[in-house]
Formats: structure tokens, C-alpha cells, sequence
């Protein structure tokens, strides 16, 4: 069954441009802008922004000069002053497949020319299938220069709670879907989100999201937890003999004198800094050390939502939409959308609040009752 790969043209947002200094007609060969910075020998230029009917590339001919850019080939359009004109440097996709999953080989299947009067360039795999892969780059012929590799995308598309589907959500839900053109700008948005929704678990919940780590203290006592997503000690157990360990307390670092004892059996421990902690008593050894960890963040357009946080998917899309209406002063429809994100996240902290805690509790009766079990008055 053929498979249509969708690839977003933004090459656009990302690329140097300028501005024509005067119209040129179709048929033409040169282009006479206000500044030729950027622009470069066999670049590809775009002239006009993504999803423009008149939109069109075309590639450069000998080294800009002055205000002029020479084309390898003829304009297809007519396009007056002021057009702008991106150095994009690409003019082709290229498409790769594999057939068994995302670590063997893959194979080029060839480039299919950029189509900037949409806001996507497909691709049709005639012989594709749900189960195989994907991955895309720009592509430069005339250059012989590829960009880096787009994440795999398996032939069924992305899942419903990856970050290319939450950006998608996203854009499809503005009044206007080609408001907010830089994708990294509604990524970063996500991550925000993600980064409160995790802030907020870790305040909730204690064995939510949770990371491991060996610490070495030195003579002076302290020691140092490297790992880049530890955010606060869950438990500590500390050993000088790498056989016996004692689990440590937390103590304030003025609950204490220089003259006071402590037993390496009832180990305590205080913040030195953000991520070293100091032993009492001051000795060396190690410690085993579970600590809560920040969620990584969405890297990649296939990365997804933590399991436990893809039942409120909405509220990352909600989030998003209102941080985009905020930015374009549209207030009540920002904090409507902000409001329905935040109604999530407290269904999110109640949801996930742990029930042992919060819960009623039950007395159970192993055996039955009635009034003749007891020697005092019984009432019903």
C-alpha cells in the first residue's frame, strides 16, 4: 500500500533573506535585492514566504555582487518590490526508508523537489507499508550538501502524544495556523508545560520519577551528584566499608555545632550546595543515593509524553494555544485556554495523589457481630 510522507517546508523561517529593490517580471534570470548578505554560489533562494501561490525556488548563478543575484534558471512568476527572498541554500528533500525498524541500513529512495506555495512537499512510497520507517534531509545537488537526518517516523505516522502530534494539535486549533511559523517556538511551549506538569508530580507524589546514583564523599565529607537531571534527594544510604550501609536523615546546616557527635550508624546529611551534600560525621565513603529526576525534555518530534502524563495530552495543547494568543494580545482567548490547562493540572495532581495517603481508612472485622456478643447495652 503506498505511503505519502508529509514534509513541513520551513526552511524559510530558519534561512537569511532580504527584500527585492525593484519588480521583476517572469522569465527573468536576475534578482536585484537590498542586501546580498547570506546569499551565496549554487545556494538555493526561495522567493516569497512558504504557502504563497506565487511562491517559487530557484538557484544561484555565480557569486552575488552588489545588489544583484543571477539564477541559474527563469523566474515562473512575476514578483513585485519588496518580495522577500530567503537564502534556503536547499532545493530537494531526500527520503530514506527502511523496511525492519529504525538500526539497520536504510535505503535512499531518491529527492523530490521542495514545493514552497505549500506548506508541505509530499513524497509518495509506492511500495510503502505501515510497518516501515522514514527519515528526511534538505538536499543540495549542485552543492552535494545534505543536512542532518530527521527523526524516524514509522509508516503509520506519528503517535497521538509525540511532540510532532502536539505541535500539530496545536496549529490546527489557531484562527490563523500559519500565526506561529517557527515550530521550535510551540516546542518550546510543550516543554514548558511538560516541565510544570513534572514539577508538580514530584510535589505530589513520592516515588514519582525517580533516578539512581552512586556518590563518592571525600575526607572533608561532601560529595557531589552530577547526574544533569537530579533535582532533590528522595534516600540516602551512606557506608564506609562498601558492606555496611545506614540510611541517613536530612538536617538543616544550622541545627547543629561543631561540637556535637554523630555516629557513622546515624548518619545525617545537609546541603552543601544545590547538588553536594555534606556528611556528619565527616568521613570518606560512598552513598546510594535515589533521587527525584526532571523529566527529559522532547527532543525530537517522535520523542512522547511520560506514560503517566499522556491521559492529559490536551493540556500541553492547551498551554500552547494560550501562550500563542497571549503573544498576539488576544488576552481572553489566552486565559480561557491557560484556565482549561490549569484544570487539567489539578486533575493531574489529584489523580496521581498517592490514595494511601489521602484515602479514608477502613477498620476490617475479621469476624461477624451481633448484640448478644457484647455484656453492655446495644442500640440500633
Amino acid at each position: 500500500m503506498a505511503r505519502i510522507i508529509r514534509i513541513k517546508n520551513n526552511l524559510d523561517n530558519q534561512a537569511q533573506s532580504s527584500y527585492f529593490a525593484s519588480p521583476v517580471n517572469a522569465g527573468g534570470t536576475s534578482l536585484y535585492v537590498r542586501n546580498i548578505n547570506g546569499f551565496s554560489e549554487n545556494y538555493a533562494v526561495q522567493i516569497g514566504a512558504t504557502g504563497e501561490e506565487t511562491a517559487e525556488i530557484q538557484l544561484i548563478s555565480g557569486t552575488p555582487s552588489g545588489t544583484t543575484i543571477n539564477l541559474a534558471g527563469t523566474l515562473k512568476f512575476s514578483h513585485s518590490v519588496d518580495t522577500p527572498v530567503y537564502a534556503i541554500k536547499y532545493d530537494t528533500i531526500k527520503v530514506y526508508r527502511n523496511t525492519s525498524g529504525t538500526t539497520t541500513p536504510a535505503t535512499d529512495l531518491g529527492s523530490v523537489s521542495i514545493t514552497p506555495d505549500s506548506i508541505y512537499t509530499q513524497y509518495t512510497d509506492a511500495t510503502g507499508n505501515s510497518d516501515y520507517w522514514y527519515r528526511v534531509s534538505f538536499y543540495n545537488a549542485v552543492l552535494n550538501q545534505e543536512t542532518e537526518l530527521s527523526a524516524w517516523i514509522q509508516g503509520s505516522g506519528f503517535s497521538f502524544t509525540s511532540r510532532a502530534k502536539l505541535r500539530q494539535r496545536v496549529q490546527s486549533k489557531l484562527y490563523d495556523a500559519g500565526y506561529i511559523k517557527d515550530d521550535d517556538t510551540i516546542n518550546d511551549w510543550i516543554n514548558e508545560w511538560l516541565e510544570t506538569m513534572n514539577n508538580q508530580a514530584v510535589a505530589t507524589r513520592e516515588d514519582f520519577s525517580l533516578g539512581s546514583t552512586t556518590v563518592t564523599f571525600g575526607d572533608d565529607g561532601l560529595g557531589t551528584i552530577n547526574d544533569a537531571d537530579y533535582i532533590d534527594v528522595r534516600r540516602a544510604w551512606f557506608t564506609t566499608d562498601g558492606n555496611s550501609y545506614y540510611e541517613g536523615s536530612r538536617i538543616e546546616s544550622n541545627e547543629f555545632m561543631p561540637t556535637d557527635l554523630f555516629v557513622n550508624t546515624d548518619p545525617k546529611f545537609y546541603y552543601h550546595s544545590d547538588n553536594v551534600l555534606a556528611k556528619l560525621p565527616v568521613e570518606s565513603g560512598t552513598a546510594s543515593i535515589l533521587y527525584y529526576k526532571r523529566q527529559p525534555i522532547l527532543d525530537n518530534d517522535d520523542d512522547e509524553l511520560p506514560l503517566v502524563m499522556r491521559p492529559y495530552s490536551n493540556s500541553f495543547v492547551n498551554y500552547a494555544l494560550g501562550q500563542a494568543y497571549m503573544l498576539d494580545q488576544k488576552t481572553e482567548l489566552a486565559v480561557n485556554f491557560l484556565t482549561l490547562a490549569n484544570n487539567d493540572l489539578e486533575r493531574f495532581k489529584l489523580n496521581i495523589t498517592p490514595r494511601g495517603k489521602t484515602g479514608p481508612k477502613f477498620i476490617q472485622f475479621t469476624d461477624s457481630t451481633s448484640a448478644e456478643d457484647y455484656d453492655y447495652p446495644f442500640f440500633y
